[in-house]
Parts: structure tokens; C-alpha cells; sequence
């Protein structure tokens, strides 16, 4: 093999490489924006239960725990733990 085919095989490879890279970076994000978004809808559904008017202060979204799927279940949890504390 010359020189140039060398380079050029390196510099697909280092090409490939990154392109895999930024598609599972983006997976991720986006995989959380899912977690994060299940959450709030789950934790509004659980604080909220049984009432006509709700105010929910902002809260930060957790991270899931022990291979957590379902986010929804976890902020329904969440959420009706806080409305307990709260009555």
C-alpha cells in the first residue's frame, strides 16, 4: 500500500469513528429528554391527583435509578409522595 492510500484509510476510519459517535451522543440526549418528559407528565399526574386547580413549583428531573425504564411510573411515584408531604 502507498502512503496516500494509507492516509486516506486513516482518515475514513477516524471519519467513521466520529460520524458513530455524534449518533450515539445524540441517542442519549434525546433518550433523556424522553426520561425527562415522562417524569414531569407521571409527577404532575400523581401531585395533581384528585384536584380541580394544581400549582407545581419547578423541580429537576432525576436520573434513573437501577436501569429505570418508565419514567412516567417514577414521577407518578414521585409525585405522590410530595402531595402526601404536602397535606
Amino acid at each position: 500500500m502507498s502512503q496516500q492510500r494509507i492516509a486516506a484509510y486513516i482518515i475514513t476510519c477516524m471519519v467513521s469513528a466520529m460520524i458513530i459517535g455524534a449518533v450515539l451522543i445524540s441517542r442519549a440526549a434525546h433518550a433523556e429528554d424522553g426520561w425527562c418528559a415522562e417524569w414531569a407528565e407521571g409527577y404532575a399526574a400523581g401531585f395533581c391527583l384528585h384536584t380541580r386547580q394544581c400549582y407545581i413549583a419547578p423541580k429537576v428531573c432525576p436520573a434513573p435509578e437501577g436501569g429505570e425504564i418508565d419514567g412516567y411510573m417514577r414521577g407518578l411515584r414521585d409525585g405522590l409522595q410530595d402531595r402526601r408531604a404536602r397535606i
